[in-house]
């Protein structure tokens, strides 16, 4: 699978059952990060729009369980992504590393 695009990061969203604040957070997420993009477009500096609108998406994609497992959902996140194909060198790595334990 490659970076999967909005239409299939939904359906991934709604396969998981994330609840309607996380899917607000991840919608917001996005947001932030195509002004971010956009923002250092203009200072020359180009990103994958369609890579960072994925991994905003998917962030929490494993939030939901992890309530109840108390699992580290950043790294079983990118896993999940991973076991569907994703490439490990972008969209899985930035999710498995964008949360931090305290």
């Amino acid at each position: 699978m490659k970076i999967p695009a909005k239409k299939k990061c939904f359906q991934l969203m709604c396969g998981m059952q994330m609840p309607e604040h996380i899917v607000a957070h991840s919608i917001q997420v996005c947001r932030v990060g195509l002004c971010l993009v956009d923002h250092l477009k203009l200072q020359g500096i180009q990103m994958d729009r369609q890579l960072v609108i994925a991994a905003a998406l998917l962030h929490d994609i494993t939030k939901t369980r992890s309530f109840e497992t108390a699992e580290n959902h950043a790294l079983t996140g990118g896993q999940f992504l991973t076991d569907l194909g994703m490439p490990t060198n972008g969209c899985c790595m930035i999710i498995s590393s964008h949360w931090m334990s305290a």
